[in-house]
């Protein structure tokens, strides 16, 4: 989760910025004759930065125990009209497919979700701009690959960017006549910190999220009415840059997404142990429709807050035009303090916690993309 400094205070008053807005987007390694690059910390407020104007946004956002974020907005400053879509109507809409949902949920591990987190975190870091960066998104796309097998409906890929760390998106085609719809379920990949940078929470344990669901619904077999495309982004902590890339590719191809799900640190409860859905900078139908599905299938007690501008790569799909919805691990205030450091490691953890994010991404993937053909878990009927 990703970036204020005194030198660009004089600045931001002049430009009418928030602090409470101002990201923590992350620490950088920004080459030091790199350009200018443009930023956007709230809609409509813009300034070309330097690397020490992020690092300071980032550095001063977190220590007041927020993450506003920021957008670089470089590559992508203007957005024409939404293409026509073809949105589901969710006001009042109610699950429908216990009978496939339910005993993929019986079959969520927290076991899983630790393997995956202590792989992920064993590496030097994740970020976008280094070797081992590129190599944590390569083991990835391997690990969709593997999980595949040899269904020939399902497409992994790496995305490449105009920096090192490529994205991932494993695709799994729908199969019914809807299928030209697009459900997405992802989280950034990369991490950040002044030294090593192991990103336990940020963002390893949102991307065990994605990895294990996408597993458990392939392993099933079901097939499905819409498209179900699971994502791995690159460059978060740095602008929402591969979520960005993604997002706008997507509007000027007139992809039809109906929405999309963002997981972006689910094991430290904090002080109250709730799902906490953000609701700024998010869609209200599709919240609501989330935290339906969470009082079906997950059970848990949740609250709702706010985390400012672009906190996490959900932004991109809502500055895109998409809808989109954000459950986060903790209401803000009580967030993990060790994000962005060395020590943000599996044992701060509570992955029971995490479990109850599995589960909900469980429940989202299958009931928005519905199922055409039931997997072999599905009890006979009676």
């Amino acid at each position: 989760m990703g970036a204020y400094s005194a030198a660009m205070r004089k600045m931001n008053v002049l430009l009418g910025l928030s602090v409470l807005t101002i990201a923590c987007a992350s620490a950088s390694i920004w080459a030091a004759e790199e350009p200018r690059r443009l930023i956007e910390t709230r809609p409509g407020h813009r300034f070309w930065s330097t690397r020490e104007d992020r690092e300071n946004l980032s550095r001063r956002a977190h220590e007041e125990g927020r993450c506003g974020g920021f957008m670089d907005i470089t590559d992508y400053p203007i957005r024409g009209p939404l293409p026509p879509q073809s949105f589901r109507l969710l006001a009042g809409l109610e699950p429908k497919e216990q009978a496939n949902v339910l005993p993929l949920i019986r079959e969520a591990d927290e076991g899983n979700l630790i393997s995956v987190i202590t792989h992920l975190s064993a590496f030097e870091d994740r970020n976008y701009q280094t070797q081992s960066g590129v190599q944590a998104a390569e083991w990835i796309k391997d690990q969709y690959t593997r999980f595949a097998g040899n269904r020939p409906d399902i497409k992994v890929e790496l995305v490449k960017h105009r920096f090192r760390q490529p994205s991932v998106i494993a695709t799994i085609q729908g199969s019914g006549p809807a299928r030209d719809e697009i459900v997405v379920i992802g989280g950034h990949l990369d991490s950040i910190s002044p030294g090593k940078a192991p990103g336990a929470d940020d963002n390893a344990s949102g991307t065990a999220t994605v990895m294990e669901a996408y597993r458990l619904i392939v392993k099933s077999g079901m097939r499905l009415n819409r498209t179900l495309q699971f994502m791995g982004y690159a460059g978060e902590e740095e602008g929402l840059l591969g979520s960005q890339d993604i997002a706008t590719r997507y509007r000027e191809e007139k992809k039809n997404v109906v929405g999309a799900l963002q997981f972006d640190m689910t094991m430290y409860p904090g002080s109250n142990p709730r799902m906490t859905y953000i609701t700024d900078y998010t869609n209200r139908d599709l919240n609501r429709y989330t935290e339906r599905l969470s009082d079906e299938y997950v059970k848990a007690l949740w609250i709702e807050d706010e985390c400012g501008y672009a906190c996490s790569d959900h932004a991109s799909w809502t500055s895109a035009g998409y809808r989109s919805t954000f459950p986060f691990e903790s209401a803000f205030g009580s967030d993990n303090p060790d994000i962005h450091t060395p020590r943000d490691t599996l044992d701060k953890l509570t992955p029971s916690h995490g479990l109850k994010y599995l589960k909900l991404a469980l429940a989202f993937g299958v009931e928005m993309a519905e199922v055409t053909t039931p997997g072999y878990r599905r009890p006979a009927s009676h």
